[in-house]
């Protein structure tokens, strides 16, 4: 019976860490030069978002983005064209000008939840200047944190959003402007999406 009882728990406690980091990844070093890029064009934001393979480590996605709202700007993966059970990255600003990234989820209901670790993002360089984001970053492909990642060398809608709504950099995305998220028409791998653009007005 006590051996049943200390495997039991065994098993629990495994289920329990295979919710967290599955295990320890290290960032790779800034490609030389940024993936293909997509261009958005929509009435609230203009958007580069720049993806694919990391190339010292193909196991990392790069992502770059541009967008001239204040608040955040970021790209979802959807498997459905909907905000709900999505993968969401970007980058942010506070109320004091700092600006970082962050890996978050969106639930079946808002508001969006930041991943609690952050484990596996990487981040190379991120800004806010002149009215622009310019952020670039790479995350881990796989699954770290069961729950709030998708595997990203899949396909997905790419959804689009940003804010003029500023926060602190350890909290979620607040929600997002008027008509957003912008989604792509067709699902793509972003570790091998050609950079076509299109335009949502």
């Amino acid at each position: 019976m006590m051996k049943m009882v200390k495997l039991l728990f065994a098993s629990a406690l495994l289920l329990i860490s295979s919710s967290y980091a599955l295990r320890d990844v290290q960032c790779p070093q800034q490609s030389s030069q940024r993936p293909s890029k997509l261009k958005l064009t929509q009435q609230h934001c203009d958007y580069y978002v720049a993806m694919g393979p990391n190339e010292n480590d193909k196991e990392f996605l790069d992502i770059y983005l541009e967008g001239s709202q204040a608040g955040w700007v970021a790209v979802g993966f959807s498997l459905n064209k909907r905000m709900g059970y999505s993968d969401v990255v970007g980058c942010k600003q506070d109320d004091s000008g700092n600006v970082g990234i962050i890996d978050s989820w969106n639930g079946a209901l808002p508001p969006n939840k930041i991943d609690p670790t952050q484990e596996g993002m990487c981040n190379y360089s991120s800004s806010y200047v002149d009215g622009k984001f310019s952020c670039y970053f790479s995350r881990f492909h796989g699954i770290l944190n069961q729950g709030y990642d998708y595997d990203f060398n899949s396909t997905y809608y790419f959804l689009l959003g940003c804010s003029q709504l500023k926060s602190d950099l350890s909290v979620n995305f607040p929600f997002h402007e008027p008509n957003f998220p912008a989604v792509s028409p067709d699902m793509y791998n972003p570790f091998t999406y050609n950079g076509s653009d299109w335009v949502q007005l």
